[in-house]
């Protein structure tokens, strides 16, 4: 609403454009910074999360262990942002398209290998709740192998069941007692 009506008002109005185009350079600047902190905030992200995967990554060796070597190999996909199993004839699939007791067995080795950095060494626990309701007899007796092995290595675990015969197993394997809980009401 400033009036032009001479060269005085016109000087005026023309530092006001000024500050106002500085302001907004100023603000082009700070968002560029913006995004290129962001752009490297995830950079290390993606190199955070690459290396839970590959063929020499704990997620890779425990999967492969659990599945019986029918996947070589747990990669991540930065373009698509997914997580893909490799089986040993070279052929690759998104996780999602696992069996569910698969999916659950990839999760798995992927929780060990994140507890295995976040604790840097040191040993842990986990709390499961029926991690192997999915699985069949046979990957259930795989799956409680490495639980087994995973105790020995000073692994704490809870699990928690609504199979008897997952509970009774897993307390032979184990040696321990297994509690029975009361129903809620």
């Amino acid at each position: 609403e400033l009036e032009i009506e001479n060269l005085e008002s016109l000087s005026y109005l023309n530092k006001e454009l000024q500050a106002f185009a500085e302001k907004i350079e100023g603000d082009a600047n700070l968002c560029s910074e913006a995004v290129e902190i962001f752009e490297e905030l995830e950079s290390e992200e993606e190199t955070m999360v690459s290396e839970l995967f590959g063929k020499r990554s704990v997620t890779t060796q425990v999967f492969r262990r659990i599945t019986g070597g029918r996947y070589g190999d747990v990669r991540y996909d930065p373009a698509n942002k997914t997580i893909l199993v490799v089986r040993p004839s070279g052929e690759s699939l998104s996780a999602d398209k696992l069996s569910k007791g698969a999916f659950d067995q990839l999760y798995l080795s992927i929780r060990i290998d994140l507890a295995q950095k976040l604790l840097g060494g040191r040993k842990g626990f986990f709390v499961m709740d029926d991690a192997f309701l999915s699985s069949s007899p046979r990957r259930f007796s795989e799956q409680a192998s490495l639980l087994r092995r995973l105790s020995r290595m000073g692994w704490q675990i809870v699990y928690f069941t609504v199979r008897a015969e997952d509970s009774k197993a897993l307390g032979r394997i184990s040696g321990n007692k297994v509690i029975k809980l009361k129903s809620l009401p």
